[in-house]
């Protein structure tokens, strides 16, 4: 199962869940597998949310244009990009050093 395109409100929502299960007793399946598996996901969910946070707390060192592709940017500015000189409707894309 990949889980790395999580946000942080996706996370705290499956984690609340779990929770609910746990507290409620309810299970599909084979209890015992049912139970490895819940302690499983809930570990995998809490490792991901912690690299979730210190990724968003974390300020970007550098930007890319998704436009042009240009990965030099120290901040979101104008610049020479495709179609000529650009202002407005730039994606960017923060880097993270």
């Amino acid at each position: 199962m990949e889980l790395k395109n999580l946000t942080k409100g996706k996370i705290h929502h499956l984690l609340g869940l779990l929770e609910t299960n746990e507290r409620e007793g309810w299970y599909f399946g084979n209890k015992e597998q049912y139970w490895n598996r819940h302690r499983e996901l809930e570990a995998e969910l809490q490792l991901l949310l912690s690299g979730v946070s210190n990724r968003t707390s974390q300020k970007p060192t550098r930007y890319k244009c998704l436009l042009c592709g240009r990965d030099k940017f120290t901040r979101k500015t104008p610049h020479n990009c495709v179609g000529g000189y650009r202002k407005h409707k730039i994606e960017w894309q923060p880097i993270y050093d």
